[in-house]
């Protein structure tokens, strides 16, 4: 079976079916989780269309191999399919009018077998590299992640993961705001604050170790806006006077500043919070490290958006943090530094005193200057 599925998103599908259609796919498809694409429950149903030892080749985003809400099609496969090869072409734009990063899966409907083949592809026929994984990569990760599939640095990912937690298993992570809220939050914005408002920021306003509130105007034009209370739920007035992380939601590469005072409501972005084990100080440097760059590349690259990572609270949540930081202080103290001169000017160069953060955590897990030079390629 030869497939190019549609690429209706959740959001779409609910402008174009009923309530009622919908849940009547989740009712029908294993694979129809929490906000589903529509292209999941294709594939699932071309699947069990299949004969025995029959192969599905479908041309799809690229999302499914990381994406939360694929979590049932990735146990579907499991459950009594082969995934035999992928074909990666996100370097590629394949459809003009698809802005998504795409893949071809070949399926079989068979026991696993010992083997998953990748091939990445510079153009539809140029290929930069193939090689081979064992299938046990498909069950190591939490959820079943595959989005490692993607990358040709398995064995350096793995010499990491080794060594680290789950960030879920030590902190709370949530999204700012719901598409919903931030519509409301931005609709109500103020330069006028009142005793019970927050700063602001969304996605444009925040950088690494830095704000730009006060200096980067926003929606309406606004260049310090405050949001009251009044627009938000209890819930969320109580998390935004926490201190906490605050990840943008889309960048090339992890944008994370530290609101130490819990200063700071937002919109579009995703929390840390309520951390146990770590200093915050020192999560705030691992989260900008080329390190966590290369691991978060790895684990969720397949859900870029033609060279843009997002970063939403479920994979944030399923993140790799050191077991242990060690040279804690010496990270906490660069970190000061570099925050410091970031509170005078946003804007100002701080390259140097991020190296030497990345020397440490390269520490952190004993990696070797080959490997710390693959980690800066990417």
């Amino acid at each position: 079976m030869i497939g190019n599925p549609p690429y209706i998103s959740a959001l779409e599908a609910k402008k174009i079916l009923s309530e009622e259609i919908r849940n009547g796919y989740k009712r029908s498809f294993q694979s129809a989780t929490g906000a589903y694409d529509m292209y999941i429950i294709f594939i699932e149903l071309g699947l069990s269309m299949l004969t025995p030892n029959g192969t599905l080749a479908f041309i799809t985003p690229s999302k499914y191999l990381s994406a939360e809400y694929a979590i049932g099609l990735r146990s579907f496969i499991l459950s009594g399919y082969s995934l035999a090869h992928i074909s990666d072409y996100s370097s590629v734009k394949v459809f003009e009018s698809a802005g998504v990063s795409t893949l071809v899966s070949i399926i079989r409907r068979m026991a696993q077998q010992p083997e998953v083949t990748f091939t990445s592809y510079r153009s539809l026929t140029d290929i930069i590299t193939h090689h081979c994984y064992p299938s046990s990569v498909l069950t190591t990760l939490p959820n079943n992640i595959w989005g490692h599939l993607l990358s040709t640095y398995a064995d350096l990912f793995f010499k990491i993961y080794d060594q680290s937690s789950i960030l879920e298993e030590h902190a709370e992570v949530n999204a700012c705001s719901t598409a919903g809220e931030a519509e409301v939050y931005e609709d109500n914005l103020s330069e006028t604050p009142d005793s019970h408002s927050f700063k602001f920021l969304n996605n444009g306003t925040l950088n690494r170790y830095a704000s730009y509130w006060g200096l980067k105007k926003i929606r309406k034009g606004l260049l310090r806006p405050y949001l009251s209370t009044d627009y938000m739920t209890e819930r969320r007035a109580m998390l935004f006077k926490k201190p906490k992380l605050i990840f943008a939601k889309i960048a090339k590469c992890p944008e994370v500043f530290y609101d130490s005072e819990g200063e700071y409501s937002s919109a579009n972005t995703n929390m840390v919070y309520d951390v146990e084990g770590y200093d915050l100080r020192a999560l705030l440097g691992y989260f900008n490290s080329s390190a966590f760059n290369f691991v978060y590349k790895v684990m969720f690259g397949g859900l870029s958006m033609l060279g843009s990572l997002q970063f939403q609270a479920p994979q944030i949540r399923k993140s790799l943090i050191p077991n242990v930081i060690k040279n804690s202080a010496d990270i906490c103290s660069l970190v000061d530094k570099i925050m410091e001169i970031k509170s005078i000017n946003p804007f100002e160069d701080t390259a140097e005193l991020e190296k030497q953060i990345d020397i440490l955590f390269y520490g952190v897990y004993g990696l070797t200057v080959e490997e710390q030079s693959i980690i800066e390629s990417m």
